[in-house]
């Protein structure tokens, strides 16, 4: 068994995938999900360029690995529509169950105890996906608006596809 390295470099061509939702996305080489022993869902800090994102290995379930390049990702690195080979370094995250917490969501959590507690019950992909949402915000007045109503939202327990206890 190979023993994961700390960073590994590959070039890739950027693909438009279209199974399920059509994204665009870098296929991880075999020879790199093997030296890192990525699995389904590995949690990873991606370079591209002077910008790290931390993102995860999904899998094609074909045996594949490739990270979503979301369009906010393509914009800030500069990376176009253009399908032409990038290089991009990875590695194991550290810190996986570490969600990023923005401060705007942080102190609108801190202020409601009930809206905390619900948090808390998430999973981290959720947790993940409510702080990515505030963070998506350029504006700070547009991030603390956002933080207000999703810690709302998780007290009153009317937050998409969540069910209010009877």
């Amino acid at each position: 068994m190979l023993k994961p390295m700390s960073k590994v470099k590959f070039t890739t061509a950027i693909e438009i995938y279209e199974k399920g939702m059509t994204r665009h996305v870098a296929f991880i080489p075999d020879e790199v999900v093997k030296q890192l022993d990525i699995k389904a869902n590995s949690r990873l800090i991606v370079y591209a360029g002077r910008h790290q994102y931390r993102l995860a290995a999904i899998s094609n379930g074909e045996g594949q690995y490739f990270i979503h390049l979301s369009q906010s990702l393509r914009r800030e690195t500069g990376i176009r529509e253009s399908l032409r080979p990038l290089e991009f370094e990875l590695e194991l995250d550290p810190n996986p169950t570490d969600i990023g917490l923005p401060e705007e969501l942080e102190v609108a959590l801190d202020q409601d105890d009930e809206a905390l507690k619900v948090f808390n019950t998430l999973t981290n992909g959720m947790q993940r996906s409510l702080c990515h949402y505030v963070n998506s915000a350029k504006r700070i007045e547009t991030r603390i608006k956002r933080a207000l109503e999703l810690a709302e939202k998780l007290r009153t327990r009317t937050l998409h596809s969540m069910k209010k206890d009877d």
